[in-house]
């Protein structure tokens, strides 16, 4: 699993950066039909600048999810939520991102929940 992270103050080329690596990815291996690119971003703003930038990337469009770290947490909770009612968790509260982010963290370490992740979105 490869995860690339960009990190650093307001201005200082996170995006810039992101979106030059990704170019250089997206031309050297490409997305099979069935795959995506998973952006995520600490911050709603964030995500929507970061989205509004995506739509702009040759040969991307629509072919990308762009979420908050808390949102793509939710998501995998949500898809895998049979997974958690064996575990013991009876119901999940949106409003409690750590509990949320924490779960999904705890599927995540499952071999068949990073498979389907991993087959969506390559090299995550």
């Amino acid at each position: 699993m490869t995860i690339t992270a960009f990190d650093g103050a307001a201005g200082c080329g996170k995006t810039y950066s992101l979106l030059g690596e990704l170019t250089e990815v997206l031309q050297q291996v490409g997305l099979e039909r069935h795959q995506r690119v998973l952006a995520l971003t600490f911050m709603h703003g964030a995500r929507l600048r970061l989205n509004e930038r995506l739509d702009k990337v040759d040969g991307l469009r629509n072919k990308f999810d762009c979420f908050t770290i808390d949102s793509f947490a939710w998501r995998v909770c949500f898809r895998f939520r049979c997974r958690l009612r064996e575990a013991g968790v009876q119901a999940l509260n949106v409003s409690d991102f750590d509990n949320t982010c924490e779960l999904a963290a705890m599927l995540l370490k499952d071999r068949s929940v990073c498979s389907w992740v991993s087959a969506v979105y390559p090299g995550s």
